[in-house]
């Protein structure tokens, strides 16, 4: 197959120009990616450590399933951005601002409800996904991680408020 794509298409080096602009950018975010790897996995080795693997896989249950609360969050982080960047480089910053108040408005519309929503399910949604040994804990897991989720996606159209100024 790759015989057929060279013949179709050729084969040339890549050209690098630009490339150290893009480095500078993008070498400081390789850290902060890193580190959010650490923290968001550090919490399974610390209880692994001082209590024991079923422990583990009850936390790592309900996390999972708490997280989900992120699933609503996930065009804040994504699309908004950039939409407010290229507002706020037009000078549209009442618009900006308008796009920012929103999006945290719709995104709790979904939010709040799913939150209790999964607080009301937790015993049935573990008992689903997991043996009945981790339901009684992991349903007193759940709730406490997906408020935390909640409140991680509020912070969100701050955070890109915070980073065009």
């Amino acid at each position: 197959m790759l015989f057929f794509i060279l013949k179709e298409i050729g084969f040339r080096l890549p050209k690098f120009y630009g490339l150290e602009d893009y480095l500078k950018f993008g070498l400081p975010l390789v850290p902060t990616a890193m580190l959010g790897w650490i923290t968001s996995s550090s919490d399974r080795y610390l209880i692994g450590f001082f209590s024991s693997p079923q422990m583990v896989g009850i936390y790592s249950a309900a996390y999972n399933i708490g997280a989900i609360i992120g699933f609503f969050g996930a065009p804040l982080q994504i699309i908004l951005f950039p939409t407010i960047s290229k507002l706020y480089e037009e000078g549209k910053e009442q618009e900006m601002k308008t796009y920012l108040a929103y999006s945290l408005k719709y995104f709790l519309l979904f939010a709040i409800p799913s939150l209790f929503g999964l607080c009301i399910l937790s015993k049935q949604l573990l008992l689903i996904m997991t043996r009945p040994e981790f339901v009684a804990q992991g349903s007193l897991v759940l709730p406490i991680v997906a408020v935390g989720a909640l409140f991680m996606v509020c912070t969100v159209p701050s955070l890109h408020g915070f980073l065009l100024l």
